[in-house]
């Protein structure tokens, strides 16, 4: 795990906990920069006690070294953010003077994030090809639509994932308006993050998006107007809004932030 000082790294020991007889993890290398060694030990002691707790036997490392622990990895999971939290406070402010959007996975600030991460995904990588030849890259830093677009254009690497939590949070809320159970719903994700649509929603053999455009349902309470939904005839990220309403988001962005 890149970037494991996160604050969001125990979550992911959560559900390796909770999919553990599936996923069978057995050892796990937390990496992080020297100046978030603090963080890192944090972490480290937090993940003991979380796999002691639910008597899981597993070998956990850390290291501000990548380069150590890369070593015949079978997968990488990266979460950084290059320039910590003060970069993406000016990514989100220094548009706003200019009166655009800022923010960190679209528009100008989704670009500024993008261009002082990509280079970093980019050496990683390189690290990958040489030191664990076999393994695969999950990337959850944003912007993970514009990172994946580069990496797949760009690194010369097929073993890449890039993954968001947007789509099940979409389909939860389909799911819970169909009454469903999830094994009955197929929904159709093209994209990535919030450059993403939802295209179709299988439930029981039968595309229910329509009805569902019909009912003006929306999957997400920060959704577009119904009727450009029915232009669309699709589903887009609701942070899509910024671009097919932009008139009525401009002004509520400034209004929240």
């Amino acid at each position: 795990m890149i970037g494991a000082g996160s604050s969001y790294t125990p979550e992911l020991f959560k559900h390796i906990i909770l999919n553990y007889e599936d996923l069978k993890v057995t050892e796990i290398a937390l990496v992080d920069l020297e100046d978030n060694q603090n963080r890192l030990n944090i972490i480290n002691d937090f993940a003991h006690r979380m796999f002691k707790k639910h008597n899981i036997s597993m070998a956990i490392s850390q290291s501000i070294n990548r380069r150590e622990a890369l070593v015949d990895a079978d997968f990488v999971l990266i979460q950084i953010r290059v320039g910590r939290m003060e970069a993406r406070y000016f990514d989100e402010t220094v548009p706003a003077q200019f009166e655009m959007l800022g923010h960190e996975a679209i528009g100008i600030g989704g670009m500024f994030n993008a261009l002082r991460t990509i280079p970093v995904i980019y050496k990683i990588i390189e690290d990958i090809k040489e030191l664990a030849p076999k393994a695969w890259v999950i990337n959850i830093s944003n912007p993970t639509g514009i990172i994946s677009e580069a990496v797949f254009r760009f690194a010369e690497f097929e073993r890449y994932m890039g993954l968001s939590s947007s789509p099940n949070q979409a389909t939860k809320s389909i799911i819970e308006k169909l009454g469903a159970k999830p094994s009955e719903v197929v929904p159709y994700f093209a994209g990535l993050s919030e450059l993403s649509f939802i295209s179709k929603i299988y439930h029981k053999s039968k595309d229910k998006l329509p009805k569902l455009l019909e009912e003006d349902f929306c999957p997400s309470k920060r959704f577009m107007a119904p009727e450009n939904l029915k232009q669309l005839k699709l589903y887009p990220h609701p942070n899509l809004k910024v671009y097919y309403q932009y008139d009525i988001a401009v002004p509520e962005f400034f209004r929240t932030y």
